[in-house]
């Protein structure tokens, strides 16, 4: 990745600051984040809770490519699951239950860091000439946090032993 320059930290900065509102009005809280030095500025926005109680956060970003892709940008929304990986399944096993979701996922993807740690993805890629639609962006982080919510809950099963990989497949055909 490049090294975000201070114009467009400042563009980033603006126009996260613009869909603020839009994200807001879906009844999220959101937080713009700015950064100093090299850091890039983020969003957060703190979606539903679990139903454990537990918050889930997407934290939202430009994705800094410098001169690489020069009329595209890109806007990675990012959230960690608010469960870890347990003893009851082995990482091969959540690999083959991230596989199995992601298939039935509409946008974005999940994955698995080294460290356990389950989360969401999405990349939005904007053409760099153009702002956010807020209109459009508020959809997308309403539909980050229906994929957490729905298929968060398989990956959690399937982490506490609860659910099979075997079983996975086909209780999540016949759910989405």
């Amino acid at each position: 990745m490049s090294a975000i320059d201070a114009a467009d930290r400042a563009g980033y900065l603006v126009e996260l600051q613009l869909v603020t509102p839009a994200v807001d009005a879906l009844g999220y809280t959101s937080t713009t984040i700015s950064s100093d030095g090299d850091a890039n500025p983020e969003l957060i926005v703190s979606l539903s809770t679990d139903e454990d109680g537990r918050q889930r956060t997407l934290r939202i970003s430009f994705i800094p490519v410098g001169d690489n892709v020069s009329h595209t940008k890109f806007v990675q929304m990012w959230s960690p699951l608010p469960f870890t990986a347990g003893a009851a399944t082995t990482r091969h096993e959540l690999l083959e239950a991230v596989a199995i979701v992601n298939e039935h996922v509409a946008l974005g993807r999940f994955g698995l860091q080294d460290d356990g740690t389950l989360y969401f993805r999405y990349i939005l890629a904007v053409p760099r000439s153009e702002m956010l639609d807020d209109d459009m962006f508020g959809e997308i982080v309403a539909f980050c946090d229906y994929h957490q919510e729905f298929f968060g809950d398989y990956l959690e099963g399937v982490c506490e032993g609860e659910i099979s990989v075997l079983v996975l497949a086909n209780v999540i055909s016949r759910s989405s």
